[in-house]
């Protein structure tokens, strides 16, 4: 090895030890707050590393109420507003996550949070440096509407906060049974975890400015089912009153697996709960689902989860309790609703991971993750329903480039994966909202992450992933790994792109960006450029266009012509 690499692999490290002192805090402060149902009183941390140029601050408010509880006659019912308090709220603990079922592989990202029925909090987070009014940034978890919370650890938004100078709110709503199973009325009316979204959003909109914040310059993001969510809000006339920029991060309205359904299959899906639950006879009348259901345990109704998932057909991302067509949050289904247009002039910007579909190939097909092999017929039976030799040789031939030396077609799987389930819809979508007067900047992360939030060596930069560096973990360090100074610097310019687009809706400005990044130029559907996120930060042209071509063009003639 020579001197010179020596010497800047020893730069390298120093300037990596650098970085992670701003996560190093000297005192935590208190900070008192005044909002519309009373005071509250958060903690103030300071932070200083070289990498600032002074010390800075960030306020952090955890576990605030933003609805009654929804515990006994509120169980399955609209969130209702939060009651003023007497004396000072104590928002600097953690609130409890919404029940859930944690799959195994999502452990770790909620490992230390506690669970009740009692849910309905938020938190904030505070840049000392903002500006006056300063622009609010709304993040929806993800989760498969069955899981997942707004205190998960890699949601912790200190970071975002302080390099984007920005306000963030991480929310919480009601998952799985609690959140979205329906009778499809109003005795147990739809989307109640939707509407939980939409309550925090109004309880934000309300109260923001007494924390700094600028009520008219919000912008909601997400992740995954929570994208979606995202997509869901900017079609509900109402939710559009509280927000005027979207972020969406792998997942959209027209992904497969975020698809709305009518009322009779929620109330099919209700009955069928019900009675597995022992709920008795006339469970059509939904008056006696909804009394029986209440009376059961919160680890009683998590047993029913579970069950349901045996009971009814579940997509590739698990998406046991799907929206539903209600004629109030969703006028009419998503398809129609994005064509019609009706929410003109808002600023989105979006995008998906460059192996999305990898976390999925092992959960779908139970293969061991050391050395997984998929043959050419299993290929193509597990995405076309059928072993059919011209449609598997035709597979073959779409993917020729991820069929390894072996025939192992794992790789061309988990690409297949991720282009059905989200790049191809995302692209789609753009194309859609730039049609009907929106501005769009697409985006597709390929930096692959030092250490997996999944904890797989295979994971590659699959879907979750780009949270990471939203967050700025990379900054924060790990007891186990230090992440590279490639992944720190991606992670700051991703915030600031971020943030700058939360502050102008172009994430070319306001904060000025090095000379080495090119401006990100905005979508449009006949070019499809889009920024690649790794070190290069290079536009491109149309991620997956000819496969996402395949997929939505030639495949369905195809099956249509071999009926």
């Amino acid at each position: 090895m020579s001197v010179s690499s020596d010497t800047e692999r020893i730069m390298r490290i120093i300037a990596i030890g650098l970085l992670l002192m701003v996560m190093q805090t000297r005192a935590i402060f208190t900070t008192l707050v005044n909002t519309t149902k009373g005071q509250l009183i958060g903690h103030r941390m300071p932070f200083s590393s070289t990498f600032l140029s002074q010390e800075r601050e960030v306020d952090v408010f955890r576990g605030i109420p933003f609805a009654k509880p929804p515990v006994g006659k509120r169980r399955f019912r609209p969130a209702e507003p939060v009651e003023p308090w007497e004396g000072v709220f104590n928002a600097t603990q953690t609130p409890p996550s919404c029940p859930q079922v944690v799959e195994s592989y999502f452990e770790g990202l909620v490992e230390g949070l506690t669970f009740s029925e009692d849910c309905l909090y938020l938190n904030i987070f505070v840049s000392s440096s903002r500006p006056a009014n300063s622009s609010v940034m709304v993040f929806i978890h993800g989760g498969s509407l069955s899981w997942g919370s707004g205190s998960d650890f890699p949601y912790d938004a200190s970071l975002l906060a302080l390099l984007g100078d920005v306000i963030v709110v991480t929310i919480n709503y009601r998952l799985n049974i609690f959140g979205f199973l329906s009778t499809g009325d109003d005795v147990m009316p739809p989307n109640i975890g939707l509407t939980d979204q939409q309550a925090a959003l109004k309880w934000i909109n309300e109260n923001i400015a007494a924390f700094g914040g600028d009520p008219n310059m919000v912008t909601i993001f997400g992740q995954s089912a929570g994208s979606a969510c995202v997509g869901y809000h900017l079609l509900s006339p109402e939710s559009r009153r509280y927000f005027q920029r979207v972020i969406m991060q792998s997942g959209t309205p027209l992904d497969t697996w975020a698809t709305t359904v009518p009322p009779e299959v929620a109330l099919e899906r209700a009955i069928a709960v019900a009675d597995a639950g022992g709920c008795g006879d006339n469970l059509e009348n939904s008056e006696n689902i909804l009394e029986c259901l209440r009376q059961k345990s919160v680890d009683e109704l998590l047993n029913l989860t579970l069950i349901a998932q045996t009971l009814f057909p579940v997509d590739a991302n698990f998406i046991l309790w799907p929206p539903v067509i209600d004629g109030i949050f969703f006028q009419n289904d998503v398809v129609s609703l994005i064509s019609e247009g009706g929410f003109q002039d808002v600023e989105i910007l979006l995008g998906t991971n460059d192996d999305e579909g990898r976390l999925f190939t092992y959960q779908l097909t139970g293969l061991p993750a050391d050395e997984p092999f998929i043959d050419k017929n299993t290929f193509a039976l597990l995405l076309t329903g059928t072993t059919d030799p011209f449609l598997a040789d035709l597979l073959e031939v779409v993917y020729s480039n991820r069929i390894d030396s072996k025939g192992n077609f794992v790789d061309a799987f988990a690409d297949a994966l991720g282009e059905i389930g989200f790049t191809c819809s995302m692209i789609e979508f753009a194309k859609q909202v730039t049609i009907v007067g929106n501005k769009v900047y697409m985006y597709q992360l390929t930096q692959e992450p030092t250490r997996s939030l999944w904890n797989f060596s295979w994971a590659d930069a699959t879907h979750h992933e780009e949270t990471q560096f939203v967050f700025g973990l990379p900054f924060r360090g790990h007891p186990f790994y230090v992440p590279s100074y490639e992944e720190i610097k991606l992670s700051f310019y991703v915030i600031r792109l971020w943030t700058n687009f939360a502050k102008s809706g172009d994430p070319n400005f306001p904060d000025r960006l090095p000379e080495q990044i090119s401006e990100w130029p905005v979508f449009l559907p006949d070019s499809e450029l889009y920024k690649e996120l790794d070190i290069n930060f290079s536009n491109k042209r149309g991620p997956r266009q000819q496969q996402c071509k395949f997929w939505t063009e030639l495949l369905p003639r195809i099956l249509l012509l071999k009926r």
